[in-house]
């Protein structure tokens, strides 16, 4: 059985009209220069035709010519013309042809990648020596994460002029503990010298080290809040998104909804998929907008890969709120954030499939659904899992591990897990008979009021020690 898949659904209404920065980071960084002489005419030089440029601009030099392919996001139609300039002797287009590639991310391409960057890091490159850096830390081109590698690498890179990345990504190592033992002043101190040298991220970085964010430093949420205003000013949509949840979070005792509404707008302008689907929210709760906004915010948040706001879509579909109802619409975006692996969707989607709303029945893919979901940890996926297990063949590995679905679930809090497992205990069907236990997970049902009653009625049965040994668990919950 397969996970399936399905296309964003077409039609509909259209996408929120939104300029995204499709390229970052240090590849932005690139191409984004200009220096001196860049666009002058090379006299006598016979160049290859490239598509979409006139004679004219033929006669400008190959990295300028690569830059403006590369900026226009046409990244391989650059690697070709960026290879004249190399060929050239050019630095500054090998740079740049290295990190298309690594942008790329194809695994054709991996090896030379890897070739391109150490070339250009060997001969002085400092954005080829911090996105080395990078990819040893992260894991990339093929290659799992190297910690020792990524150190030794970011160290050196942070010896040259103009380093400011490498900063940020020692901080990083040094505050989460990859390769060593987590240093919060370490961290703090390599990421104010990231800030210093003007990187964004380092900038974001320390922004939500003094939010309390990790536990590292005690929080100052005016430091934060400077932090982050510097790095939206560097076009950091994060910070923005930060700066709005500030107002609505933590600034005073009550939340002030405009100014937040404000800062997710500005922080989706620069196309964060997390303002606009907060945006979504704060229009449909009427703080901000117009409801009938809400569908755009939330599809152009799900058009940028956001699985929370497909999920939404979903939802908005199947009760037809804001768009006219249509199940076939909810069961297509449930799978897409589904596919995704957001968790309420899986579980979502598996009962959608289990009776047929929207889609056409299928209890194995349910099955599958409700698994994923559960992995996840989502307690009402675990339910429902236990019960298709307990409801099936019930072959004794299955029986087990429903029952450990139904615990897990239960002590996640789930009402309707916590009743059954109270009532197997009753019963003694799968599980030992028990008064005492019967009562405890109707303890924990009750706190839904759905099941007083079958709390009381399971506290009856105790004699005068269990219903104190009951308090006291209860109590120790």
């Amino acid at each position: 059985m397969t996970w399936k898949k399905c296309e964003e659904p077409k039609g509909g209404r259209r996408l929120n009209t939104l300029v995204l920065a499709l390229i970052g980071g240090g590849l932005m960084s690139v191409w984004a220069q200009e220096s001196q002489g860049s666009a002058e005419v090379e006299e006598g030089s016979s160049q290859p035709a490239v598509p979409g440029v006139g004679a004219e601009e033929q006669k400008i030099t190959p990295l300028a010519r690569g830059r403006a392919l590369a900026k226009e996001g046409k990244l391989r139609e650059a690697l070709p013309v960026l290879r004249e300039a190399i060929d050239g002797g050019s630095l500054d287009a090998e740079e740049l042809y290295a990190l298309i590639l690594v942008r790329l991310d194809d695994p054709a391409l991996y090896s030379e990648a890897r070739t391109r960057l150490e070339s250009a890091a060997k001969k002085g490159s400092l954005a080829a020596l911090e996105e080395q850096g990078r990819l040893a830390l992260e894991g990339g081109l093929g290659a799992e994460p190297d910690y020792t590698r990524a150190r030794e690498l970011l160290e050196t890179a942070i010896k040259l002029p103009e380093a400011s990345e490498s900063f940020f990504l020692l901080g990083k190592m040094a505050a989460e503990g990859l390769g060593r033992g987590r240093d919060a002043a370490l961290a703090v101190s390599l990421m104010r010298r990231g800030e210093q040298a003007g990187s964004a991220s380092a900038m974001l970085a320390l922004g939500q080290l003094f939010l309390g964010e990790g536990g590292l430093v005690e929080q100052d949420l005016p430091q934060a809040e400077e932090l982050f205003r510097k790095a939206y000013e560097r076009k950091k949509k994060e910070a923005a998104f930060y700066l709005g949840m500030i107002e609505e979070r933590l600034r005073g005792e009550e939340p002030a909804w405009d100014k937040a509404y404000q800062w997710f707008k500005k922080a989706a302008e620069l196309g964060s998929a997390q303002a606009l689907k907060k945006m979504g929210d704060y229009t449909l709760a009427g703080r901000g907008g117009e409801e009938e906004e809400a569908f755009g915010f939330y599809q152009t948040a799900a058009s940028l890969k956001d699985a929370p706001s497909a999920y939404t879509l979903g939802l908005l579909y199947e009760q037809g709120r804001t768009v006219p109802k249509d199940q076939v619409a909810a069961a297509a975006w449930m799978r897409i954030a589904a596919d995704r692996g957001h968790a309420l969707a899986q579980n979502q989607l598996g009962l959608w499939l289990l009776k047929g709303l929207g889609v056409a029945p299928d209890f194995d893919e349910a099955l599958l659904c409700f698994e994923k979901s559960a992995e996840q940890g989502f307690p009402t996926a675990r339910f429902n899992l236990a019960v298709l297990l307990l409801n099936g063949e019930k072959e004794d590995k299955e029986v087990e591990r429903a029952l450990s679905l139904l615990k897990s679930a239960a002590q996640g809090d789930h009402p309707e897990a916590a009743a059954e497992l109270s009532k197997l205990h009753q019963a003694g069907k799968w599980l030992d008979q028990d008064p005492l236990e019967a009562a405890y997970w109707a303890a924990r049902a009750a706190r839904d009021q759905r099941f007083q009653r079958l709390a009381e009625e399971a506290r009856e049965v105790l004699d005068a020690s269990q219903q104190q040994e009951l308090a006291e668990r209860l109590k120790a919950d």
